[in-house]
Parts: structure tokens; sequence; C-alpha cells
């Protein structure tokens, strides 16, 4: 006879250490640690989030204080937030899965399990204490004080009384991934203002203004102590960053064309906004440190997001009030990013989704493929062609200044002798590569003028793709370039400099005579009038 029994499958150790293996960013650990002060702040009160940030140059760690004064833990609470997969006491669509946290702080403390606190209260005097690494039995302490500093802090009424923090000890290389590329070995103050970025873009919703009151404050503090051990403090309160839109963008709702209709019978709200970045917005989008005398902030230039590249092409997703996804080009269209998007930016925001309905990943670093229920979120988008993803003005305003170009060059020489002829979009010999405008002589089929039509300032990649534009015509159509030219409304000394080297570097030989082609004369000339007439006839 079969019988069935009860089987306890305990969790090994080695799966907490495990956990530091998930494809986690440090600006995604934050997020998990900062989602649950977000989900703790006490109803009709102020949530304060405070973090320190603390290292010296000559170590390869910093330490990390994440300190909120929300309503704190019950030490059944602080046992079911250990818990892998434990289900939160209170509720929040921050909350999902119960890896988060653990996740977070695996990965952050990867080369040092050891290294990480937490100190909680529900009265703001008895505070337990649990340290890593994470097991199944650990030790949790009572009365715990916390470090004299945050005490300090406290009295001084720098910060609010601490109801939870969290201390990590991470490494200087891993938080190095807060950069776009994993850029050099940068000191406590760029991490802090490559995370305020970071945070910005993802708590937005949290840190605008509800009329004329802020329900969210998050402030980053950097103690950078140098060779002398003397420190220095920074704080840098992190602000909402908005989508930096040209003035004109596209808005839609469901409102406008019904709600999302999930395969569980729930409707869905949403909005999406669609439009061009405003590369002045993203020169100015980050904000550093406090006002001055006269309420003026200091502004700099975003280094993550909205950089009008192939990479950072595309919308935000915001859901639960938390941006989870950014540079979404495919889904949700079925399209392919391209450099003609690259200035297209946007937000789609899924607005009251019950908790259980559309799955993030299990570290809210994506939306969750395996739900079917995405699919009808991303078709409600993609199927509609009002919303379609917003080319480059760039690009349109460039072609319309090289039809210009070629236009009226052809409309001059008709009145003349035909001597000329300006082509657009010359294509070089069968090497695929097409040129904005080549300019060639009746009398004269060896030699050609090349022109590049430019937005703003040119770039020294602009120059090098001239330069080969130069020499492929020498060797695949046995062609001299007379002049090479880069018409532009921001005429760039450097650029111009540089220009006149590139005048003086070696060129191909032509394969016919085995000669050096002659110099190809690069130009860096002003077309603002012919940039200006373009605008105008932009569509």
């Amino acid at each position: 006879m079969v019988k069935t029994i009860a089987m306890h499958v305990p969790v090994a150790d080695r799966a907490f250490l495990d956990l530091a293996h998930f494809d986690m960013d440090p600006q995604d650990c934050f997020g998990e640690i900062i989602d649950n002060s977000i989900a703790a702040k006490i109803t009709r009160k102020k949530c304060h989030i405070n973090i320190y940030l603390i290292g010296n140059s000559s170590s390869k760690t910093v330490d990390v204080f994440i300190a909120d004064d929300g309503i704190g833990m019950s030490f059944d609470d602080l046992r079911q937030a250990l818990i892998l997969g434990g289900e939160s006491n209170f509720k929040h669509g921050l909350h999902e899965y119960g890896f988060g946290l653990k996740n977070a702080l695996a990965t952050l403390t990867q080369k040092d399990p050891k290294a990480w606190s937490i100190w909680t209260t529900t009265d703001h005097n008895n505070y337990f204490r649990v340290d890593g690494p994470l097991r199944q039995t650990t030790e949790c302490q009572l009365n715990a004080e916390l470090p004299k500093f945050i005490m300090q802090a406290i009295q001084d009424k720098d910060i609010p009384p601490v109801s939870t923090m969290i201390f990590f000890r991470t490494t200087k290389s891993f938080l190095r991934g807060l950069t776009h590329k994993g850029g050099q070995a940068l000191n406590v103050n760029k991490f802090g203002q490559y995370l305020l970025e970071h945070l910005g873009v993802k708590y937005r919703e949290y840190l605008k203004p509800v009329g004329n009151k802020i329900f969210y404050e998050m402030n980053i503090y950097t103690l950078d102590y140098n060779e002398r051990k003397r420190k220095q403090q920074k704080l840098l309160p992190v602000y909402a960053i908005s989508v930096p839109f040209e003035n004109g963008y596209q808005k839609y709702s469901d409102e406008d064309f019904g709600k999302i209709i999930l395969k569980n019978g729930q409707k869905i709200g949403w909005e999406i906004q669609l439009g061009t970045r405003n590369k002045q917005l993203v020169n100015k989008l980050i904000k550093i440190g406090v006002p001055n005398k006269n309420g003026e902030i200091k502004t700099e230039p975003a280094k993550y997001y909205y950089q009008g590249d192939i990479p950072r092409q595309g919308i935000d997703l915001e859901i639960h009030g938390r941006t989870i996804a950014t540079s979404m080009i495919n889904p949700p269209w079925k399209i392919a990013k391209h450099n003609s998007l690259n200035d297209f930016v946007g937000i789609l925001k899924l607005k009251d989704v019950p908790q259980g309905c559309l799955a993030l990943k299990t570290n809210k670093t994506n939306f969750d493929k395996n739900d079917d229920d995405w699919e009808t979120v991303f078709e409600k988008i993609s199927g509609n062609k009002k919303l379609a993803p917003i080319k480059n003005k760039t690009k349109k305003s460039e072609s319309i200044l090289r039809d210009l170009v070629v236009n009226e060059t052809n409309d001059v020489n008709s009145l003349t002798d035909n001597s000329i002829k300006a082509e657009a979009e010359y294509s070089i010999g069968n090497t695929g590569i097409k040129a904005d405008v080549v300019i060639s002589h009746k009398d004269d089929d060896k030699n050609v003028e090349i022109i590049e039509c430019k937005v703003g300032k040119p770039r020294a990649l602009d120059l090098a793709q001239l330069r080969l534009y130069c020499d492929e015509i020498v060797l695949h159509e046995n062609k001299q370039p007379t002049k090479a030219i880069i018409l532009c409304d921001e005429v760039d000394q450097k650029i111009r400099n540089l220009a006149n080297e590139i005048n003086d570097l070696p060129r191909p030989k032509f394969r016919t005579t085995n000669k050096e082609a002659e110099p190809y004369n690069f130009i860096i000339a002003d077309a603002k009038n012919w940039w200006e007439r373009a605008k105008t006839e932009a569509p």
C-alpha cells in the first residue's frame, strides 16, 4: 500500500551565500533596501531616508548606512524579513517575493559575507540587531546601540530618530557599476553623485511634491577621509529627476484608449508620455547640494540616463510608483533600436496595479517575461499607431539641411553653365557607405567635394567619418577630394584645430597611379544660415 509522509526540506546556509550570484547592479541593491524603507512609511507622516557613504582614498571598500524613520520591526517582523521568500507582515506593491533584502545584502557583501548589520525598533529605544552572514540560525542582540555618529546626527537633529538602519561594507570595484561602463576608480563623493542620479530616476514619483507637500525625503551624506584622517562630509539631497522632454511631448492614457484588461479580468489604468529629449535640460538635469542664499541649486549634466545613444534610447517603465526599467524600445514595440531613435524618450506609467498582478523579476530589475499579462500591456501600446516611437528631430533637420544644400546648389548651377552637380546621399563605390553631399564638376571627373551636414557642434568622430569617406573615394572611385567640409551651426575651435592636423596626415595611394592623394583640405564651415532655414522648413 502506498503511503505519503511529510518531508522537511531545510535551506542550506550556502543558499544564502549563493544569492550573491544574482545579476544585480549596485543601484538595484540600493533599490531593494530603499523599497523597504518606502513601504515602511508611517501613514500621514513624512518619510525620511538617509544614506551615508563612508570611505577614504586608500581603502578598497566603502561603508554604507541606510536609515529610515518608518514603522520599524518587531522581533517577529525581523525574523520574517530574513526568511528566504518570507512574506512581509505589511502589504505594499514594492513587497512581492521576499528575496530582495537578502539578495541585496549577499551581493553587496560578496567579498565579506559578515560585513552587514540590521538595527530596528518600534519605539526608538530598544533596538534589535542582527549581523551577517545570512544563515539558518543567527543571533539577535537585544537593546543594541546605534553607531555613535548616528546617535550624534540624531542629537544634532541632522536626521530624525531611526526606526530601521542597515549597514554593509562593499567594494569600490562593485560600486563602479553605478557608472554606465564601470568607469575609473571613484571616491565616495563621485559615487554619491552617481547614486543620486539613479535614485532620482528610480523614485521620481515618490520624491515629487504633492501640492506644496513632500512625503518622501531622501538624502545622501558622503564622508571622505583623506590620508590625514580628516573627514569631509557633503550633503546630497536626492531630487526627483523627470524625463527631459522637449516642449510639446505627446501624452495619452486609458481615458483616450481604454484600460488594459488582464487575463483575470482586472482592469489597469495607464498613462504614456512620448517625446524627444531636450539636450539643454539633460546638461543641467542633476541637482547637486542644497539651495544657496538665493534659492539656487547647482546643476550638472546627467551622466547615466538620457544620453542620446543606442543603449539609452527609449522609454521608462513605472509600476507601483517605482521606475523598474529604462531605455525600452522592444518591448513594447516590435522594432530594433536604431540611431534614428537616439533622442526618443518617454515613460509608461501603470496605475493602481494590485499586488500579485504584472509580476516583476525577483529583484525588481525589470518585468517578468513569463507573465503573459505583460504581453497584453505591450500590445496595448505597440498596436496603436498614435503611440509609435518618435524619430530624432536632429536627423530630420540634418536631412533637410542636406537637401537644401543640394537643391540650391543645383538651382544656381542651372542658371549658369551647368558645370557642377550636387548629389545627396552619395554612394561611394560598392562599399555601402553614403556621404551626405558630393559635388562633382562637369569638366573634371577626377575631383570632388564632400560635404557632411551636422547639427550643433561637430565631434572628432564626425571628422574621422569624413576622413573615411575621402579615403574610400580615393581607393574605390579613383577620385581626388579637393574639399572635405563639415557644415555646422556651432563652430568649435578645438575641432577646427583637429581638422588642420588631419590635413597633414598621410593619405592612401591611387590604385591606378600608385601616387599618394593630395591633401583633402578639411574645413569646418559655419552653416548657421542654412540651419536656420532648415529648422523653419522642418515638419
